[in-house]
């Protein structure tokens, strides 16, 4: 279980730490290892994307590379609960998505390399780099959440078309990083592993925010046009894209019988479609 109170977040994630930094300590003062001359401990874990594959290891060095992954979890699932009723959510979840980030990276550059032997996919390099660029993913859609919900007094000082210019590019970035991670999720060592439903998922992520990001760059393509008097096709060739991408993510949801993205998505394609239509009556 784990609490939307950021304190009792931050005890949980210090007794991960404090028995994290016990293992780094015991790893130069006890020999333990499957030899007969070593201490003899085991440590056993499941796989975090096929939790009915275990692997056991005589290493202080698994036993490291395992708890730096769950510290990892941990902040994503913190990040995942933080409380939506505070003014500060969007802030405070995308910044413990990018713990987590770090969290992994650090994992997969300094410690999972140290690990001799088998190692479960997740904490494989692919596995690694997938989860890294998934945690950006999430604090790069909070991100654009965030621009959206700001008035353009506050943001841009008054200025909408440069805070819609802003917005379509954290959508665009939100786009190339579910993307890299989807591109993680199709290399062999994650592909026949893994559950499809990730891919499903960021799948539909990526026609979302390029749905979205299209949808705010024609906002700035139509006040262009109305300032030059041209460049009206360009603002329609957006919204039809947008409104493509948008119909894929509502189809998909439909498949998959996510209702919550269905609903996210079906309020999204009204927005565009009814744009569409008055940009060309």
């Amino acid at each position: 279980t784990t609490s939307q109170d950021p304190a009792e977040q931050e005890k949980q994630r210090q007794k991960l730490y404090q028995y994290y930094a016990q293992i780094c300590s015991m790893q130069s003062k006890f020999p333990i290892s499957a030899s007969s001359s070593d201490v003899k401990m085991s440590f056993k874990w499941k796989d975090a994307f096929k939790p009915s594959k275990s692997l056991t290891q005589h290493s202080l060095a698994y036993e490291r590379a395992a708890m730096l992954f769950n510290i990892g979890a941990v902040y994503t699932l913190h990040g995942l609960n933080a409380d939506t009723s505070n003014g500060g959510y969007t802030k405070n979840a995308a910044k413990l998505f990018m713990y987590a980030a770090g969290v992994y990276t650090h994992l997969r550059n300094n410690v999972a390399t140290r690990v001799g032997g088998a190692l479960t996919s997740d904490l494989s390099q692919e596995g690694l780099q997938m989860i890294i660029e998934l945690m950006q993913a999430q604090a790069q859609a909070l991100y654009y959440q965030k621009c959206v919900e700001t008035p353009a007094a506050r943001l841009t000082k008054g200025n909408e078309k440069k805070k819609n210019i802003l917005c379509s590019k954290l959508a665009q970035k939100a786009v190339e990083l579910y993307t890299l991670a989807r591109e993680q999720l199709e290399t062999p060592t994650l592909k026949a592993i893994v559950n499809k439903a990730w891919n499903e998922h960021i799948t539909y992520q990526i026609h979302v925010f390029m749905a979205m990001s299209q949808y705010k760059q024609s906002e700035v393509d139509h006040e262009v046009a109305e300032e030059t008097a041209e460049g009206y096709g360009l603002e329609l060739g957006r919204l039809a894209y947008a409104e493509s991408q948008c119909m894929q993510a509502l189809t998909l949801a439909t498949s998959l019988k996510m209702s919550e993205q269905k609903e996210s998505a079906s309020s999204l394609l009204a927005k565009i479609s009814s744009r569409y239509r008055e940009r060309k009556a």
